[in-house]
């Protein structure tokens, strides 16, 4: 089985109206890792409807390692997570058992796409930043375009080292990428909207992604 999570896109930022942010649709069933592509933190989860009991929703603190999760109770959504929301900034271990094509309708703030609908995206140097802590960490995508492991992130503090990893799941399917001293290796080649990912490190690094420009 392949990687088989798809986002639905676009948004237009800066529009009046409050529709459902840019969410993952499930493709698998099983174990998935996620991230939602909501802009800031403390999102609402998704539309309990649509999901069935004993459903979870697992996620890590960044900097203390906690645990946090949200189960499904056959209702709504009962856990930790219900209380602290979810963010872009981290990737989520999600078991689901619905249906097959579900959306994961999360309501938030906009996409980061312009009105003409191209999916460019141009970082702010304040809030692009992705910090790794040593050891295990569990981060989102939050830009609605994709980015090459080895070509669209740039290191801005420490650095990364041989062995270091970054992993993802969908259903049966894994792949992975490893740090060679050089670049990284392995089936695991770009960092994808809608896909959460599990990244050790050995010792603490920060990276940003690259900004990409519109060709006209």
């Amino acid at each position: 089985m392949r990687l088989s999570i798809s986002v639905l896109c676009c948004l237009v930022a800066g529009s009046s109206a409050s529709p459902p942010c840019t969410a993952p649709k499930m493709n698998t069933t099983g174990w998935s890792m996620i991230s939602f592509n909501c802009i800031g933190e403390a999102s609402g989860l998704p539309d309990p409807a649509a999901f069935k009991v004993d459903n979870i929703i697992l996620t890590r603190d960044g900097t203390l390692g906690t645990l946090l999760f949200a189960q499904h109770d056959g209702t709504k959504w009962q856990g930790s997570l219900v209380a602290r929301g979810l963010s872009s900034a981290r990737g989520y271990k999600f078991f689901y058992s619905g249906d097959i094509g579900t959306i994961l309708t999360q309501h938030g703030g906009d996409a980061l796409v312009d009105p003409a609908g191209y999916a460019a995206l141009h970082p702010d140097p304040d809030n692009d930043q992705v910090v790794l802590h040593e050891g295990w960490n569990w981060i989102g995508h939050a830009p609605p375009i994709s980015y090459g492991l080895n070509s669209g992130i740039e290191v801005v503090s420490g650095e990364f080292t041989p062995n270091d990893q970054f992993k993802t799941r969908s259903g049966d399917f894994a792949s992975i990428a490893s740090y060679d001293g050089a670049q990284f290796q392995g089936d695991l080649t770009e960092l994808k909207p809608g896909v959460g990912y599990r990244v050790k490190v050995a010792q603490a690094v920060t990276f940003r992604y690259k900004v990409v420009t519109k060709v006209v």
